[in-house]
């Protein structure tokens, strides 16, 4: 059986969707803007097992 849905819940999919995808183009543009700026480097090993032990620690809550 199909589900049709009101076009009111994909317009608010949409605004979700848009949401989120300003936020994390603000930050990655916030992000550049400090690189530019600075001369401080740090390896890919570095950076994502950072993020790794965050998603973990986030999933042990």
């Amino acid at each position: 059986m199909i589900n049709i849905r009101p076009v009111s819940d994909l317009k608010n999919n949409i605004k979700q969707y848009s949401a989120i995808i300003n936020y994390i183009e603000h930050k990655l543009d916030e992000a550049d803007e400090v690189a530019e700026n600075s001369d401080v480097r740090y390896s890919a090993s570095k950076v994502f097992g950072k993020v790794r032990s965050r998603i973990n620690a986030r999933k042990k809550e």
